[in-house]
């Protein structure tokens, strides 16, 4: 009976420790995957002027102003959502297409209402879309390309915008 005792107890003893050893290496492990923090890269949006806006008839286009901004917010989140998943990028990219829809509604400065600009914002909106519907099924990190697209469609908006004003020829990618 004592050999039984020693065996049981020293079994037990082993036991525990290498439990213990086990857990506070997965406490190390998940403190070091909260801690690492993600650099991303990501297209920027382009963003007219002001000079821009008043010339052409943009400001007083309050869903274009409306989307712009809402783009601007997103891409100022998306650092916070990758590392902290701090912010709720669903809502954000619902706003935007929500005002999207209301920008293909409205009325386009005349200068802009040509089928190249809004097949570019038919585009962006679908883009958007696809975001939002892979949002819960992709890891963050292939997000970012997704987020990606949505600027550069955004940023194709805007040249042309630009291309129109200018007078050139629109060039379609």
């Amino acid at each position: 009976m004592n050999n039984f005792l020693k065996y049981f107890l020293l079994s037990l003893v082993i036991t525990i420790t290498s439990c213990k050893q086990n857990h506070e290496k997965d406490l190390l492990d998940s403190e070091n995957d909260s801690l690492e923090i993600i650099d991303i890269e990501y297209t920027i949006p382009i963003i007219l002027s002001e000079e821009f806006k008043n010339k052409n008839k943009i400001s007083g286009w309050s869903n274009y102003n409306l989307v712009e901004s809402n783009i601007l917010v997103l891409a100022n989140s998306i650092n916070s959502f990758i590392n902290e998943d701090d912010h709720d990028i669903e809502n954000q990219l619902n706003t935007i297409e929500k005002y999207l829809i209301n920008l293909r509604r409205s009325v386009y400065p005349e200068v802009f209402y040509t089928p190249e600009l809004i097949s570019r914002f038919k585009l962006l909106n679908v883009q958007i879309t696809n975001t939002k519907i892979i949002l819960n099924e992709f890891d963050k990190l292939t997000l970012v390309k997704e987020f990606d697209k949505i600027f550069q469609y955004f940023n194709n908006c805007n040249n042309i915008m630009k291309y129109i004003v200018d007078n050139k020829s629109i060039i379609i990618d």
